[in-house]
């Protein structure tokens, strides 16, 4: 019987950890970490608009907030990466562990392999947890 490959995705609005399993009993292997690239120089405030007649100005509105803008940014960067691990690698499903927001966009941005392959995830930040500590976590979604 062939074993199943397993990536697994670890990550909250800082730092990504992507793990492997190559087979049942095996645990996790650390494949790679990414971190959020510092933030591009933004201004204080979105600035204003003079109207079209008179001397009124308004003011614009952020359409998100500079850390869900960060998120939205650090989120496709993970999503690229697990993108190029999955094509590089015969995996068979996808496990992901984020806070809840950071889950969110990532299962927004997923997009098929990897977003046929996710068979679970959870709503913990598990970044800090040791490897030989995940698989504890995941026992309910799948045996690593």
């Amino acid at each position: 019987m062939k074993s199943v490959r397993t990536m697994v995705i670890i990550a909250n609005d800082g730092v990504a950890r992507f793990l492997e399993n190559t087979g049942n009993g095996e645990g996790l292997q650390e494949v790679k970490v990414i971190k959020e690239a510092p933030e591009e120089g933004y201004s204080d405030f979105p600035g204003r608009s003079q109207a079209s007649s008179g001397t009124a100005r308004h003011k614009f509105e952020r359409p998100t907030s500079e850390e869900e803008h960060a998120r939205n940014l650090f989120a496709a960067e993970i999503v690229k990466t697990a993108a190029k691990l999955w094509a590089d690698n015969s995996y068979n499903r996808l496990l992901m562990a984020a806070p809840p927001k950071m889950l969110g966009v990532l299962r927004v941005r997923l997009e098929a392999p990897l977003d046929d392959a996710l068979s679970g995830d959870l709503d913990k930040d598990l970044t800090h947890v040791s490897v030989h500590d995940l698989p504890g976590h995941f026992a309910d979604l799948a045996m690593l």
